[in-house]
């Protein structure tokens, strides 16, 4: 079985996409005409547009999708979680018009079991919001697109917004606080060594890795 790294963006913008035999990777899919196939895959996460989304033996799989169809669960799923799409690039609107692919409907929220299992019983779930987190692509192109398309969620936004007030009260305390330049330093590093162990924790820690190589390969391109 084929392993790929952490993080896996690749663009694809046309008819069709499959996607087989991969395992802890992050497919970031520009809008796909047609269809996108998952199958025989182990902690993926997939954020497209697309017509039609399938998936079949697939296992701790994610999918933020933007689509007018019910995404198919065909046999042999485990532990799969649906959420809204989620990111953007500045070329996205236009690509989707090219494709015919609009915000509505979107049924990313309403999977169909498809050849039902005894062992499908709760074989999907719909990713808590306090689960969710927004995807920023790394690179800078031209283009309209500055949010998602179609906005998120109620509940969804509602997350992000007390996730952000809550980074905003620890930021206005940190500042209230009247802290020396030692206490300051030492409250960093507290800081940092706990966000390294959630890194750790959650399996990030790969996914933030796997962009150095990408960030010194860019330098030396442009030097």
């Amino acid at each position: 079985q084929r392993s790929l790294p952490a993080l896996t963006v690749l663009w694809f913008f046309g008819s069709s996409v499959t996607i087989e035999k991969c395992r802890s990777s992050t497919f970031v899919l520009g809008p796909v005409e047609t269809s996108v196939h998952v199958q025989s895959c182990d902690g993926v996460r997939v954020m497209v547009v697309c017509h039609r989304l399938s998936l079949a033996a697939t296992t701790g799989c994610t999918f933020y999708t933007l689509t007018p169809t019910q995404p198919l669960i065909l046999s042999g799923n485990q532990a799969v979680s649906f959420a809204p799409f989620h990111t953007h690039y500045p070329m996205l609107e236009d690509h989707m018009a090219q494709v015919g692919l609009a915000t509505l409907p979107n049924y990313w929220d309403s999977p169909m079991l498809v050849c039902r299992e005894s062992s499908d019983t709760g074989v999907f779930r719909l990713l808590p919001p306090s689960d969710f987190y927004t995807f920023v692509i790394p690179f800078e192109m031209e283009g309209d697109t500055t949010e998602t398309p179609g906005g998120l969620p109620q509940e969804y936004q509602e997350a992000l917004r007390q996730r952000e007030q809550r980074v905003q009260v620890w930021q206005r305390a940190v500042k209230e606080a009247g802290l020396t330049r030692d206490q300051r330093k030492r409250l960093q590093a507290l800081v940092e060594n706990k966000f390294y162990e959630w890194l750790v924790q959650t399996g990030n820690r790969q996914q933030l890795d796997s962009l150095v190589p990408l960030a010194m390969g860019s330098k030396q391109a442009a030097g």
